[in-house]
């Protein structure tokens, strides 16, 4: 339940009084205040009511710290004055103090607002039962010496000696000794932490300022050690005298040291996690504390984590922060997120591994955050995946091949056989038959059908293919075979300038081919995307040129579509694995990293360069040594020229 509290705010500012308090409603106090900013205010407050305590700002337009302090003890009233500015000098502080303020504070450190109300009120409160004890005890010694033996806390009379002159049967329980023991001795006989130079000091301080609290521990008749919170008042009657109450907060101690201890074992453990750890507030998102690996982990230091809050940290747009928050706010709850983008100071982002659990402290709902960075293990997912794709890939190309080579051998026959028979017919009729034409461009059509079966053949076997020397000239050929009927029947035309003269470039034909064929596949989508039917700019450009880069020399191969163009976001991942802006239906987003992966193995580079809505390049350099040795010495397998027999046999 909060406790009550009356305050008097002297300020000119609404919001700096709301922020006192607020602060104070944060710490469990049930506030009612009021606002005063001139002295005919002032003393209007003070008449109205009774105040628990009073913050007086220093400076005000119309009044001061001074002179609200001194309308405050025009009344006679104890009410605790605190004094608050954003700019009091140190003489000034002093001054105030001398005054009868009883603790100033600057606004920029107001973290001390509810310690110093607190102690301020504890310390009214005992100034108010000393000094209506004082007037129990002038009212009748019989009152003061039953109240003194009826006290559950140690009371003392004491002279300006030290000597004791007077205890309750409490304090006896207390120390264990009895009456006349104690009242044989001096203040120094049972004080365990101050020397007797001090204790007279102290004697001499508390006469001259009337009262004094301070906590201090006595020795016990067995030797233990015991705490006490003392509060005493001087009376001048009798040649002075100390009245000094004593209350035992052993219990209250070694309950705090305990309590030090587990704060000391959880920090202990919360240092030593393995992952980052952070203490978040659940309804405004800021970090309240963080281990050193949240130090590590996000590049900050402790300090700079504890100014920032959670979005800070995250990398994700915070309407997803806030419906996790949302979503996972019972206390006691634990919860995990396998995954989420987060940013270090220099602005890398990586994924991390979140377990939270919603804990209650001093009312407020704070999220406990364990984070792991997984960029390993997402990393090892990926080639994990890639692997995957590839054996997948292989399987399936496997398979075509095997159906690529029996249909092969089933069509050589019947091709072999029409090529025989067209021979046969030229034979007989002679070159000046009408009939001869015919049978020349049967044998000429067969001839390219097993050329077609050849290539496809070559290009569905996926078995590891020995590295030799080939011409770009015949391997872009051998692609095009395969694909421009595909071409024509989308109305796409082909213009392809690959000079037969260019060196020849140390490969693996039918990988090279694969990666070919892919780009022009993904041309031609492109294409049809922008332009369903037919159009003159309906067209792909396929070139090869021989450049220098880098004191190398190159081999590049060039595909040009004028479909819609890659937006800069996503030219940035189209060489992930599976990422496709193709429907699952179409593409599976492995054409191009598998193509990007064979052009690397084959140390060359697999660029692109797009304009939205004008044109889409993808270009392949190839370097003309790339330090493979040939494994034959006859210059490796032959070119897609060499005819159909290797193919068909």
């Amino acid at each position: 339940m909060s406790k009550p509290l009356a305050v008097l705010i002297v300020e000119d500012s609404e919001s700096d009084a709301e922020i006192i308090v607020r602060l104070l409603t944060k710490a469990d106090y049930a506030v009612v205040y009021e606002r005063v900013e001139t002295a005919e205010l002032m003393r209007a407050a003070l008449a109205k009511r009774t105040w628990d305590i009073a913050i007086s700002d220093y400076n005000l337009p119309q009044f001061d710290g001074s002179a609200a302090l001194a309308v405050l003890q025009a009344t006679g009233q104890d009410i605790p004055f605190i004094a608050v500015s954003g700019e009091m000098g140190e003489e000034t502080a002093v001054a105030m103090m001398r005054a009868g303020a009883h603790d100033y504070l600057m606004k920029g450190h107001l973290s001390r607002l509810v310690p110093s109300v607190e102690r301020e009120l504890a310390n009214a409160k005992a100034r108010g039962e000393h000094r209506r004890a004082e007037v129990k005890v002038r009212a009748s010694e019989e009152r003061h010496r039953s109240i003194l033996q009826t006290a559950m806390d140690g009371v003392w009379l004491v002279d300006l000696q030290g000597r004791l002159l007077e205890v309750n049967d409490a304090y006896c329980q207390m120390s264990g000794y009895s009456a006349p023991e104690l009242l044989a001795m001096r203040i120094p006989d049972l004080e365990a932490d101050q020397t007797a130079e001090l204790i007279a000091a102290s004697i001499q301080k508390v006469k001259a300022e009337g009262e004094a609290s301070f906590e201090t521990r006595h020795r016990r008749k067995d030797g233990s050690l015991i705490d006490l919170a003392l509060g005493i008042q001087y009376r001048p009657a009798e040649g002075g005298q100390f009245v000094v109450f004593l209350h035992d907060i052993t219990a209250r101690k070694q309950a705090a040291m305990a309590l030090r201890e587990s704060a000391n074992q959880y920090r202990e453990l919360f240092e030593s996690a393995s992952d980052a750890l952070l203490l978040i507030a659940s309804d405004t998102g800021q970090v309240m504390d963080a281990n050193n690996m949240a130090s590590v982990l996000y590049g900050y230091e402790r300090d700079e984590l504890l100014a920032r809050k959670n979005v800070d940290l995250s990398a994700e747009p915070e309407e997803t922060i806030s419906r996790t928050h949302e979503s996972q706010s019972k206390p006691g709850q634990v919860f995990n997120i396998p995954l989420r983008l987060h940013r270090k100071k220099d602005g890398t982002v990586f994924p991390v591994e979140i377990t939270a659990r919603t804990l209650i402290r001093k009312g407020q709902s704070i999220l406990l955050v364990a984070c792991r960075d997984i960029t390993e293990r997402k990393r090892a997912e990926e080639e994990r995946q890639q692997l995957l794709a590839q054996l997948l890939q292989a399987q399936k190309l496997e398979s075509i091949g095997t159906l690529a080579g029996g249909v092969a051998h089933e069509i050589n026959n019947p091709i072999m056989g029409i090529m025989n028979y067209a021979q046969l017919i030229l034979d007989r009729l002679g070159p000046d038959s009408p009939v001869s034409e015919f049978a020349t461009e049967i044998g000429k059509e067969t001839e390219r059908v097993a050329t077609i079966v050849k290539n496809l053949l070559s290009f569905a076997r996926h078995e590891k293919q020995s590295h030799s020397p080939a011409r770009m000239h015949d391997i872009v050929e051998a692609t095009l075979s395969l694909i421009r009927a595909v071409m024509r029947h989308d109305q796409v035309t082909l213009e392809v300038d690959v000079p037969e003269d260019l060196p020849q470039i140390k490969c693996r034909s039918q990988q090279i081919q694969q990666v070919i064929m892919n780009l022009l596949t993904n041309a031609r989508d492109a294409l049809n995307q922008r332009h369903p039917g037919h159009d003159a700019n309906k067209k792909v450009l396929i070139t090869a040129r021989r450049i220098e880069r880098d004191g190398r020399q190159w081999v590049r191969t060039t595909v040009e579509d004028h479909g819609p163009g890659i937006p800069e976001d996503l030219r940035e991942r189209i060489f992930e694995p599976f990422f496709t802006t193709k429907p699952r239906d179409k593409g599976t987003g492995l054409g191009l990293s598998i193509s990007h992966g064979i052009v690397k193995d084959h140390g060359g580079e697999l660029r692109v360069e797009s304009t939205v809505g004008e044109f889409t390049r993808f270009h392949i350099d190839l370097p003309l040594d790339n330090g493979w040795h040939l494994e034959n010495g006859e210059g490796g397998t032959r070119n897609a020229e060499s005819g159909i027999k290797g193919a068909t046999s």
